[in-house]
């Protein structure tokens, strides 16, 4: 459904669990879909720090809508609502 091979092959399996199933992703993924990027710079390691560009775009290209872009978006997709 998701093509995740777009994402850091760090990130895949995060992301994919928490579209699909509502698992709480890491600090840096859940900064970067709470549109938090400046806690997503300072949580990123030097592989994410530089892909951060095609992680924002695969979110806002690929992920649902109803599972980003606020705190209080993250927080309802993990808890099914």
């Amino acid at each position: 459904m998701y093509d995740y091979s777009k994402l850091p092959e760090g990130l895949q399996y995060s992301m994919k669990c928490y579209i699909e199933k509502g698992i709480r992703a890491g600090g840096f993924l859940t900064a970067c879909l709470e549109n938090d990027l400046l806690a997503a710079v300072n949580r990123a390691d030097k592989t994410n720090l530089a892909r951060l560009k095609d992680v924002i775009q695969w979110i806002y290209n690929e992920a649902p809508s109803d599972c980003w872009g606020s705190r209080e978006k993250v927080q309802a997709w993990k808890q099914g609502d």
